[in-house]
């Protein structure tokens, strides 16, 4: 024999908590002459579900869907909780909530409900002969927060309903509403999760027998005791502190799955599109413009740091027939020096590939050389070729990579 209407009467008590407050609950009970006391809102909701006539729950019924309705344009995840004050009739009652809050039967069950409303028996006693839920485990949770004395319980959870309705929302760190409580990980401080193989309303026969035979009165809630009475399998679902599962915002080290060479052409073939981009700023305001190498340099110098923790600019090159001159950039732990090349012409670019290759085969932090020949205006004649002739020639142990960008 299960009382049916233990889970209803949870499911009201949520909505009621969500969105009423403490003097609309007052006034609420003082209309049908009931005093709705208790040490925080939650118990007010369900001292007043308790003390109602059972001809009254119509009136109540209308009276909160009507503010779900309302708030739902403000609030839309308030959907959630009217979806389950109507999942709970039709589940335990057989009976359907209209979007007006009038009550019909679904069955012939729900007909004899309705009809016992009608007639003036006391709900809390209604019984029936199969459990209102099928499901072989009940998952209850506690979450207690920090400053609040009272902590935020939810019973009789299917296992899929714990997974999207809390483990989701805590293993990303996301705000989530649970009975009718906001849970924002600001001032979330320990969860608890247990699982019973009978649901709350049987478990509540037990808690409340118990009460009696003690005689001791007290003012924990009585939701605490159920969880209580469950295996805790908290640590079964929680593996992490709150957000262990959230994206990351990735580092550099982590963005570069791709080999250096990879990266830097990327870059360069990208360079040309970042230039016009530049050009195009809020209100006209001032920007980069590209009119000599060094313009070249500072905007590929940016564009190094978002891929490179160590980019060392101008470091001074080994001696070649008789001078020593500066890199443009030396990216020390890949072994990699990058030259940048602006506006040359064939025979010009080919004369300093020349001498920059001979002045790095013999430098130590080098093992790749990668030329980046920006030629917005393509001044170089067949760069394909170009690239092709540097990239097979015989230079040591030192890889020459050239690239002329953007292609015609």
């Amino acid at each position: 024999m299960t009382d049916v209407f233990l889970p209803v009467r949870a499911a009201l008590g949520e909505v009621i908590e969500a969105v009423m407050t403490n003097s609309e609950i007052n006034n609420f009970g003082e209309s049908f002459m009931v005093h709705p006391d208790g040490p925080n809102k939650l118990e007010r909701a369900k001292n007043l579900i308790d003390q109602l006539d059972d001809a009254n729950l119509q009136p109540l019924v209308k009276r909160l869907v009507a503010k779900l309705r309302n708030a739902i344009e403000n609030d839309p995840s308030k959907n959630e909780l009217l979806q389950t004050l109507k999942n709970s009739f039709e589940t335990n009652l057989h009976v359907k909530i209209s979007d007006d809050g009038s009550m019909s039967p679904i069955n012939p069950s729900g007909m004899d409900f309705l009809n016992l409303l009608s007639t003036g028996p006391n709900r809390k006693h209604m019984v029936k002969n199969t459990p209102p839920i099928s499901m072989s485990s009940f998952y209850h949770v506690r979450i207690s927060r920090k400053g609040e004395p009272w902590d935020v319980c939810k019973l009789d959870l299917s296992e899929e309903e714990l997974r999207t309705r809390v483990l989701v929302p805590y293993e990303n760190e996301t705000p989530f509403t649970l009975a009718g409580t906001t849970i924002s990980f600001d001032k979330f401080e320990q969860i608890k999760i247990t699982r019973t193989s009978e649901d709350s309303s049987k478990l509540l026969h037990q808690v409340r027998e118990e009460a009696g035979k003690s005689g001791i009165a007290t003012m924990i809630p009585e939701e605490y005791d159920i969880i209580d009475r469950g295996i805790d399998v908290t640590d079964d679902f929680i593996k992490g502190p709150p957000g262990y599962k959230k994206a990351k915002i990735p580092t550099s080290s982590s963005v570069i799955s791709r080999t250096p060479i990879q990266t830097i052409t990327s870059l360069c073939d990208h360079f040309h599109v970042v230039v016009k981009q530049l050009q195009h700023r809020h209100e006209n305001r001032k920007t980069l413009s590209i009119t000599d190498e060094y313009d070249v340099q500072d905007l590929m110098h940016a564009l190094l740091r978002l891929s490179f923790e160590d980019v060392r600019p101008e470091e001074v090159t080994p001696s070649y027939a008789g001078t020593s001159s500066r890199m443009d950039f030396l990216l020390k732990a890949e072994a990699t020096v990058i030259e940048v090349k602006y506006n040359l012409r064939n025979k010009e670019l080919r004369d300093q590939l020349a001498v920059d290759i001979e002045t790095y085969r013999i430098h130590p932090d080098c093992k790749t050389l990668a030329c980046f020949v920006y030629d917005p205006n393509s001044k170089i004649e067949n760069p394909i070729g170009l690239e092709r002739d540097f990239a097979g020639r015989p230079n040591g142990v030192m890889k020459v990579i050239v690239l002329v960008r953007p292609l015609p």
